[in-house]
């Protein structure tokens, strides 16, 4: 499959999220550390994740991010449907940015998501808070990084043949990925 739905859960709902799937003609392909996966055909497939990241490259992320429930909004009355800040979002795509760079490569997705993201939310969010929570992690540098190339790559400016190194190296390294 192509894609799957990611969604955040209440760990402690999990057995009845299963009884409720599976009554629904799901099949359970995954009850993991990190996500339970079912699938129904033709093409649904949801992945309910245990936790927002794991990863030994950013532990104070990690802890900031799995302890994202209290910041969570209702998004409506029924109680099941949660928002997450603009600020936080933005933090999480760039700290899971930052690990999949690190482990395994990118590709070019990750800057066009932050570019458009950075379009529709920036106007939202409290970036002082978020410039300091990503210095506190470590992924500061990484994010000026991806920024840069975004507004190089997809902003209105004039084009541009010239990098920083810190561009030219980012780019490479996922044009390979």
């Amino acid at each position: 499959y192509a894609a799957d739905n990611d969604i955040l859960m209440d760990e402690t709902k999990g057995k009845e999220l299963r009884t409720y799937l599976l009554e629904r003609g799901y099949q359970l392909l995954e009850i993991g550390y990190k996500h339970d996966s079912y699938l129904k055909n033709p093409s649904y497939h949801f992945e309910f994740h245990k936790k927002l990241i794991d990863s030994e490259l950013c532990k104070e992320a990690e802890v900031y991010l799995n302890g994202i429930f209290p910041r969570l909004k209702k998004a409506n009355e029924t109680g099941f449907l949660y928002e997450i800040t603009p600020e936080d979002f933005y933090i999480h795509m760039v700290v899971h940015a930052f690990v999949h760079y690190r482990q395994k490569g990118t590709g070019l997705r990750y800057i066009v998501d932050l570019f458009y993201y950075l379009r529709m939310y920036r106007k939202d969010m409290d970036m002082e808070r978020v410039q300091s929570l990503l210095a506190s992690f470590g992924t500061d540098r990484f994010e000026v990084v991806l920024k840069e190339l975004a507004e190089v790559l997809f902003g209105d400016g004039e084009e541009k043949t010239e990098y920083s190194d810190a561009q030219e190296e980012m780019l490479a390294y996922m044009f390979k990925a």
